[in-house]
């Protein structure tokens, strides 16, 4: 299981919580939360 996770922060300022997870099935999953100012 491979997972990748962190904060970036857009050119307006706004908070991006991105995280990513891929598995031996082969399955890549993506879920994006966004963070209001």
């Amino acid at each position: 299981m491979l997972k990748v996770s962190g904060v970036t922060k857009l050119e307006d300022g706004t908070a991006f919580n991105y995280s990513c997870s891929y598995n031996r099935a082969d399955k890549f999953k993506i879920k994006n939360n966004w963070v209001g100012k």
